[in-house]
């Protein structure tokens, strides 16, 4: 009897293990479930569109403001002192290349090219004289009559008188061209934008007379970043359009400096115009450049971030691979070199990972 009281009194507890058990393990499993359930979600493959590359580039417009300039726009300043004397060109003018255009007093440069000519020829005059005692030494010493060391001395002498009449000579060479300073001309075809002498003005070297502009064709200018200059170059087809876009040119390429300025971080551009025309617009009108890039570009609806770099996805064996564009900008076209039929994410890359197995409809 006590060993069967002893059995009834131990069975409750060994159920309550037993259920104990049971419910150990139904929460085990319980919790196990969202990990496997976590798991199953992130091995899913990602759906995403895709597009062949050929379907979806673009070949941006560019449009930036360029100006019309002269291609030489000068000011004519005085070389020598002196006094205005007369001037022979006014605001508005147009002059040809060699053109007078003020002429200061010339009397005081006048007397000093004299005054070098004269020396000039007291030297040459010297100098024949030498010679010819030169001449007769050589002859006397061929005699017995005249020592070598005399004859030396003459020669040495012939020598000296020479090197003094090429200094006359460049005296009056330089007093020439002192003289000639004295006539302010046109250094092209231009037209006067403004006259600064005035008759009776005294003016020292770098004294401003004139300011002068090149009727030759002009040119455009304009800044562009380093992507835009390059973009520019790709082009078939540039223009100028004035504001009001009553007027198109085609214009050309002249040249791209090779250096970046250190203000704006642009490249200075020159164009120039295919045709002149009469009715070509004129140095100082503003306007813009136009012209549509011929390499094909990503939109900026495609790129993403990842890390640094701004980038696309594309697509091969059911992974996306990141690929990265270092000079690629946010919110703005990327040019890129890819095959026609390579296969670009367009829609879910933002989700998407480096690796990661994607689906498509």
């Amino acid at each position: 009897m006590k060993m069967v009281a002893m059995l009834n009194f131990f069975a409750p507890s060994a159920r309550v293990v037993r259920i104990t058990s049971s419910l150990a393990a139904m929460v085990a499993l319980a919790s196990a479930a969202p990990a496997a359930w976590s798991q199953a979600t992130a091995s899913a493959p990602l759906r995403v569109t895709t597009a062949a590359f050929k379907d979806i580039a673009t070949y941006p417009k560019l449009q930036v403001p360029a100006q019309v300039i002269a291609r030489n726009r000068v000011q004519l300043s005085a070389q020598i002192a002196g006094v205005v004397q007369q001037w022979q060109a006014d605001t508005g003018s147009k002059v040809r290349r060699g053109q007078t255009l003020a002429q200061l007093d010339p009397r005081d440069m006048s007397l000093a090219l004299a005054q070098t000519q004269a020396a000039k020829q007291a030297a040459e005059a010297r100098l024949a004289l030498a010679k010819q005692q030169l001449k007769r030494g050589e002859e006397l010493v061929t005699n017995g009559f005249f020592s070598s060391e005399a004859l030396n001395q003459r020669e040495t002498e012939v020598t000296l008188l020479q090197a003094d009449l090429n200094a006359r000579i460049a005296a009056v060479a330089t007093a020439k061209h002192a003289l000639s300073k004295t006539k302010i001309t046109a250094p092209f075809n231009a037209v006067v934008l403004q006259r600064m002498a005035q008759v009776g003005n005294t003016v020292s070297p770098g004294t401003p007379l004139f300011e002068l502009s090149d009727t030759a064709a002009p040119e455009v200018e304009t800044e562009l970043s380093k992507s835009q200059a390059n973009s520019l170059r790709r082009a078939t087809t540039v223009a100028w359009q004035s504001p009001s876009q009553s007027q198109t040119f085609t214009v050309r390429l002249l040249r791209v400096t090779a250096a970046l300025d250190s203000r704006t971080r642009n490249q200075t551009v020159r164009l120039k115009f295919d045709r002149y025309t009469n009715d070509m617009p004129l140095p100082g009108a503003n306007g813009s450049l136009q012209w549509q890039d011929t390499q094909p570009h990503l939109s900026p609806s495609l790129l993403v971030r990842r890390g640094q770099h701004m980038g696309y996805f594309t697509v091969q064996a059911g992974l996306a691979t990141f690929n990265p564009l270092p000079n690629a900008q946010e919110s703005r076209p990327a040019p890129v070199n890819l095959s026609p039929e390579t296969v670009i994410v367009t829609q879910g890359q933002a989700a998407l990972q480096d690796g990661q197995a994607v689906t498509t409809p």
